[in-house]
């Protein structure tokens, strides 16, 4: 997940809103951790996770996903 800069001020609210992302998620994809990203990959963003190997996961692909074309499709996520 994706979230502009200063959406996120505390990990709980992070939190928050990776719990109310899973109850939406089809039950195939529940297995998937949720890294939320606050800011641009390629500016150092913060990161909220389950864990601290997906946080690390994540931060260790910044470049990637900077470089990458990626689409970024936006949803309201109400916590």
């Amino acid at each position: 997940m994706k979230a502009p800069a200063g959406t996120f001020h505390a990990p709980w609210e992070a939190a928050r809103a990776i719990e109310v992302m899973k109850a939406t998620m089809p039950s195939d994809r529940l297995h998937l951790g949720i890294v939320v990203m606050v800011g641009d990959p390629a500016k150092n963003p913060r990161l909220f996770g389950p864990s601290s190997e997906a946080t690390a996961y994540v931060r260790s692909v910044l470049a990637t996903i900077a470089e990458a074309q990626l689409t970024w499709e936006p949803i309201a996520v109400d916590c």
